[in-house]
């Protein structure tokens, strides 16, 4: 079965959530309610015909396949709003709304999106959709000049008061401390420490801080010049105390969180 095909008949349990990865920093959620988020979907070879970054891994699925009620992108660069991909997607699911930080939606507009599809989230707006509240965090996206970083933003997805958090891709800050407050079930949050991300024992850290009950490491096993070890994270988990489960999950991946039985 393909990944698009599993998504679509996978059947969730009330309370559930679930789980897909599909590598770098994307991931499928599908509710018991059958609401299907995208998260950062990169599903092309963009970052290699733009920086010469090849993909260590296939693409999971073609963006024609994808079937969502919203898509998110953390940040304006193409590991997070695929060019390729976020048109696609767009134009399969006229229904779906396509969200972003003001970056994110400008660049949607030009790649020929319509505004009608999508929606604009700075720090702290929220969006609140049916049984789904969507709120953007702050992200401290920095390195090299600050007056080039793009104004990126975390996510908490709240699906009926189960919470997840995104950290999209980001340096430590203390302001990212106040999303404890959001209380998040279950944390993202990129481990590769370059390129304006945090290493893995502050993203243990700042899990840890957020009194998250399990984290999964993003941003590793994309492009050779910049990945990182997940077992690194698990130790540094350990080490903030042990009260954060890891969770790690290989592209295409399917789990239901809280784990339990499901078909």
């Amino acid at each position: 079965m393909s990944l698009a095909a599993e998504i679509k008949h996978t059947s969730v349990p009330q309370d559930t959530l679930a789980v897909w990865s599909l590598g770098q920093a994307g991931f499928v959620f599908k509710s018991s309610q059958g609401t299907i988020v995208y998260v950062d979907p990169y599903l092309g070879d963009a970052c290699n015909q733009l920086y010469g970054l090849e993909r260590m891994i296939e693409p999971p699925l073609m963006a024609a396949e994808v079937q969502a009620d919203f898509v998110l992108a953390t940040h304006n660069h193409a590991d997070h709003l695929d060019p390729d991909a976020f048109p696609e997607i767009a134009r399969y699911n006229a229904t779906a709304l396509l969200i972003g930080p003001s970056s994110c939606t400008n660049a949607m507009r030009e790649l020929g999106i319509p505004a009608s599809q999508t929606y604009t989230l700075n720090h702290d707006d929220v969006l609140h959709s049916g049984h789904v509240r969507i709120h953007a965090t702050f992200a401290n996206h920095v390195w090299g000049d600050p007056d080039d970083a793009p104004d990126a933003v975390g996510y908490v997805i709240d699906f009926d008061g189960l919470r997840v958090y995104i950290s999209g891709d980001t340096l430590y800050h203390e302001r990212m401390e106040d999303i404890a407050s959001l209380q998040p079930h279950l944390a993202c949050i990129c481990i590769n420490g370059r390129w304006g991300n945090m290493p893995a024992p502050e993203a243990a850290y700042l899990a840890t801080v957020l009194r998250a009950q399990t984290a999964i490491p993003t941003h590793y096993n994309m492009f050779a010049n910049n990945t990182a070890d997940p077992a690194d994270f698990a130790r540094a988990l350990e080490a903030e105390g042990g009260s954060v489960q890891p969770l790690v999950l290989t592209p295409t991946q399917r789990v239901f969180y809280p784990e339990r039985d499901a078909s």
